[in-house]
């Protein structure tokens, strides 16, 4: 029996230790129609606890008019919306944050937030009234999510900041923690910091991520401050940064006063963003650990930073990141290159391409896709920045052709110009450094130009096409030689063909080159060549032959008059015998 006993406690215990593992059907929010899917339906649901999905009978949007509270004690939940549910914060009122997570001083809630997608929250407060969609004093985890349009003065989209119990003296809340994977944050703003993210506590992990288009007056997309109470942390890894914006400083990243915190950069792309006074990439005052990381064409430079550390990084555009190398990566514009975000491809002969630190490096790229021989060399290293390039990528490749390369003048040239480099977005062909063609938009990395060569020399000309990418801050060339050749000219015999003629001819072509004249005392003969590939004209004159003459005797005196009577004897004898 006490065998038996033990068995079933030791199965009981399983079982009760595999249901607490296992999380709890909290319920679904919806009855199979749009309309059924309210605010109150998904906030009962929250408050339950477990996991919450939705039956809105297709894709829905639900409309947040107050903000949903989240407090301390809440079970912990996870939100799946399946990617086609949507919480829009355009009517809500007062502005504040679409979901508030409250912390505690002893307990924290757990909430997930998974396939949802948050826009137009609006939220006008400060401090614990921060974040246009949600404020985070809790744990929080926000998994393949989009954020897109929302604003406040601090956080546009997500704002986490630690609170304080009440008591004298006030008794710190537990730290908050925020974790982002696979989301994209998008035209998010902030009048402040922290265009998509503004962190003023604890700590934030971002993975596999995309920021494009945020802007704030410091940090355009992301802004970490510790304030006089917390230090605030940050790790973001296989993430891009692309077209975030801000006034002040940090056009895509801003740290400052971290209070003993850290910012660790791994495998990022951080390109083309903006800041007016500092730091167009990275703006941050304390130490800056980046590995792995690719900064590249920022407006107003790409780091400012207190110190740094790291290794295998690039740079590209100015060399404002002390000791990082400066190399062309042949970047791609943003673009869905597979994944759940979008990404910015790494061109043929990137300098990025198998330039990382396989010890250092994640085991895929932001997309997911295992690491690869982008160099073909056999050996697999990962690359610099968000994205892995393809096995096998080449070198870069830039070509002219001309069809037909020999013609005759006046006669039309088809110029081809392709590129395999992903930077490139128009063409610009000249011939003897005459423009003929300028800034022809390339289609699939091609472009053709049609080159008339009425007017132009008969000889060899060299053609040059000059790639540009749209500021034409990066080009590369490449030429062809087309030779224009005189127009065929046929032979044509002159005005002495065919004449008879008593000396030899002179006039012996009217077109073509006339040969040397020979003659038989009957005719001449003589040819006029044509040229270009013109035919040869065949020509000819006869020889006038004049009457023989006869020598007669000359007659004098007595001679002369005998002639004479003889001659009127003639002519009176034939009278009569008339």
């Amino acid at each position: 029996m006490r065998k038996l006993h033990s068995f079933i406690v030791a199965k009981f215990s399983i079982i009760c230790a595999l249901y607490a593992a296992s999380p709890v059907l909290a319920g679904v929010v919806g009855t199979g129609t749009a309309a059924s899917c309210t605010q109150s339906a998904l906030q009962t649901q929250i408050s339950a606890g477990g996991t919450v999905t939705f039956n809105c009978g297709g894709p829905a949007t639900i409309a947040i008019a107050t903000g949903l509270g989240i407090n301390s004690s809440n079970p912990a939940v996870v939100v799946d919306g399946g990617g086609i549910i949507t919480l829009d914060g355009a009517t809500i009122s007062p502005h504040a944050p679409m979901i508030s997570i409250y912390g505690g001083s002893s307990t924290l809630p757990s909430i997930t937030f998974k396939g949802m997608t948050f826009s137009n929250g609006n939220a006008t407060g400060t401090g614990l009234q921060s974040g246009g969609a949600i404020l985070n004093g809790g744990n929080l985890t926000l998994d393949n999510d989009v954020f897109n349009n929302n604003q406040a003065p601090f956080g546009g989209a997500v704002a986490q900041e630690r609170c304080s119990s009440s008591g004298s003296p006030p008794t710190p809340c537990v730290a908050a923690s925020l974790t982002v994977t696979n989301s994209t944050f998008s035209n998010n703003s902030a009048s402040n910091s922290g265009g998509a993210i503004n962190l003023q506590s604890d700590t934030v992990s971002v993975s596999n991520s995309t920021f494009a288009g945020n802007s704030a007056g410091s940090g355009g997309a992301v802004y970490l401050f510790g304030n006089s109470t917390f230090t605030a942390s940050g790790t973001i890894a296989n993430s891009t940064f692309n077209g975030n914006s801000a006034s002040s400083s940090g056009g895509a990243i801003a740290a400052t006063n971290l209070q003993g915190g850290s910012v660790t950069l791994t495998n990022d792309t951080i390109a083309g963003n903006s800041a007016t006074t500092n730091g167009g990439g990275v703006y941050v005052t304390s130490t800056l650990t980046m590995q792995d990381t690719l900064l590249a064409s920022n407006t107003g430079g790409n780091c400012n930073v207190g110190s740094f550390s790291g290794t295998n990084n690039l740079q590209f555009g100015d060399g404002t990141c002390a000791g990082v190398p400066t190399a062309d990566p042949h970047l791609g514009a943003l673009a869905n290159n597979g994944g759940p975000t979008q990404t910015m491809a790494l061109g043929a002969g990137s300098a990025a391409i198998d330039a990382g630190n396989n010890a250092t490096c994640p085991a895929a790229d932001q997309r997911g896709f295992a690491r690869a021989d982008g160099d073909g060399n056999g050996s697999v290293i990962c690359d610099v920045g968000a994205y892995e390039a393809a096995a096998g990528t080449t070198s870069p490749t830039n070509t002219l052709t001309a069809s037909p390369s020999t013609t005759t003048e006046g006669q039309s040239i088809v110029l081809t110009a392709t590129t395999n480099n992903a930077n490139f977005t128009k063409v610009t062909i000249s011939i003897a450094n005459t423009v003929i063609c300028q800034d022809v938009v390339l289609s699939s990395g091609s472009a053709t130009c049609n080159f008339d060569t009425t007017g132009w020399t008969v000889n060899s000309q060299p053609v040059t096409a000059t790639f540009c990418n749209s500021n034409c801050d990066i080009t590369a060339a490449a030429t062809a030689l087309v030779t224009i050749t005189a127009p065929a000219v046929n032979g044509v015999c002159g005005s002495d063909n065919g004449k008879t003629l008593s000396v030899q001819p002179i006039n012996l072509c009217s077109a073509g080159t006339p040969s040397a004249v020979t003659g038989n005392g009957v005719s001449w003969s003589w040819t006029c060549a044509g040229s270009g590939g013109g035919t040869t004209a065949n020509c000819s004159a006869n020889v006038s032959v004049p009457l023989p003459t006869v020598a007669a005797p000359l007659l004098h005196g007595a001679g002369l008059l005998t002639l004479l009577l003889g001659l009127c004897g003639i002519v009176l004898w034939r009278r009569q015998s008339m």
